[in-house]
């Protein structure tokens, strides 16, 4: 009887510090998004360019997902559906626009990587246009115990 409580309150255990780092991972990336949305508000004069750049877009993982943005402190206009379903593709063959998010763990650094896409449907196929790609790097403080942001970059497709 020990022996199965004692697998149990290790399972649960390890399904909590799971859970964890998974929250945490999902908040970087979420503060990511936050900190382009931020980005794209300062660089925006007009309200039409504002609107252009923040409004219908699809915001995708790296399996073409859609990725659900918990942030609510600005007012955006994310879409939250699967360009790929056959129901969406008139929307696609018209041209939509992605942002794609790609993350990695490298020594300790978290870098996150959203990608802007023009995503469109031609000859039974999906067919990506990069245009841009920000990058944001976090590194894990350990006297402070948390994520900070050490770096942020942008480079346009050639």
């Amino acid at each position: 009887m020990k022996l199965i409580g004692t697998a149990f309150l290790i399972s649960f255990f390890l399904v909590c510090k799971g859970q964890t780092e998974t929250n945490e991972i999902k908040k970087l990336v979420d503060s990511a998004i936050s900190l382009k949305i931020e980005h794209i508000i300062k660089f925006a004069t007009t309200p039409e360019l504002k609107k252009r750049f923040l409004s219908d877009i699809y915001l995708i993982d790296e399996k073409d997902l859609p990725y659900l943005y918990s942030g609510t402190r600005y007012n955006v206009e994310f879409v939250f559906r699967n360009f790929k379903s056959r129901k969406n593709r008139n929307e696609v063959k018209k041209k939509i626009t992605a942002w794609k998010i790609f993350t990695s763990l490298e020594a300790n650094q978290f870098k996150v990587s959203i990608a802007l896409l023009i995503i469109y449907y031609k000859k039974r196929a999906f067919w990506y246009l990069r245009d841009q790609v920000t990058e944001f790097a976090f590194e894990y403080n350990c006297e402070r115990k948390k994520w900070e942001k050490i770096e942020a970059k942008s480079s346009r497709a050639k």
